[in-house]
């Protein structure tokens, strides 16, 4: 019952924040109303669970102060009202995971791997709970939080298996962890979640995008990493998404003696420009 409790009272200072952040401009109506019919949803589910509990025992806990959202929401809800931001969001994902394992290796100790056992139970009902997920997934990501990350994309592909974007970037980030933790089971596991992802959703850019460089550094497939390149330039992906992958992807166009696309030597010549830009 205490979790139902605290669940309420974070679902309700959420909607206060929701609302007092819209009436400030931090948030656009659209993801306002959004975002505040999913925590009203949820919230009369909680305020249902408890209905039953005695007169006394809601009396009490309504006169408790409202628990305070975690931060990551009240960052999450800040950025997501902003619609540019909200569209890169997923692709500033892939450059943390595409340039650097690094990232994944310095976060990697509290990663589920293969054979060890999943959190969470949280129930998503609806496509608007499921973008939200993944919207917060993508600003934990983006923050180093990879295990956090996974654990959402586990909530995610509980209600919705095939769910594209989910799969790849679960996938992706369970690869570094395993390149990082020298585990052989989680990088072919996190391999088979991203052709999962291609299969399911073949016009997807970051799943082809991801697939590509797996072929070519596990599989030692460098042709077939050229084909899912190729694909995914067809996919037209994001402009963050080429920069990311272009310096990997010239090489590995270079290595088939194959002319580079010339998408992807802007792409990465942009790339190695703001990389020098910001050492200096």
């Amino acid at each position: 019952m205490d979790h139902l409790v605290h669940e309420r009272d974070v679902l309700l200072a959420s909607i206060e924040d929701l609302d007092r952040e819209h009436a400030a401009g931090d948030i656009d109506d659209d993801d306002y109303t959004t975002l505040r019919a999913g925590y009203v949803e949820r919230a009369a589910v909680a305020l249902r669970a408890l209905a039953p509990t005695s007169e006394a025992g809601i009396g009490v806990a309504a006169q408790a102060p409202p628990a305070r959202p975690p931060s990551w929401t009240r960052r999450a809800r800040r950025a997501l009202g902003r619609r540019r931001v909200r569209r890169v969001l997923v692709a500033l994902g892939a450059t943390c995971a595409l340039g650097l394992v690094a990232v994944a290796a310095t976060h990697a100790a509290g990663v589920r791997l293969p054979g060890e056992s999943a959190t969470g139970s949280v129930t998503l009902t609806s496509a608007a709970e499921v973008r939200q997920e993944l919207d917060q997934a993508a600003v934990l990501a983006s923050s180093g939080e990879i295990a956090k990350a996974i654990s959402v994309y586990d909530t995610i592909l509980a209600a919705v298996p095939t769910q594209p974007e989910a799969l790849a970037y679960k996938g992706w980030f369970v690869r570094l962890a395993g390149i990082a933790r020298r585990s052989a089971p989680a990088v072919a596991q996190g391999d088979a979640l991203v052709r999962d992802a291609v299969r399911v959703a073949p016009g997807y850019a970051e799943a082809r995008a991801f697939d590509a460089i797996a072929l070519d550094e596990e599989g030692g497939d460098p042709r077939g990493a050229v084909v899912e390149l190729r694909a995914m330039l067809r996919d037209n992906p994001s402009e963050v998404l080429l920069q990311s992958v272009g310096a990997e992807a010239e090489r590995i166009f270079s290595s088939e003696h194959l002319a580079v696309p010339a998408a992807l030597l802007r792409a990465a010549a942009a790339a190695s420009a703001s990389g020098s830009g910001s050492a200096g």
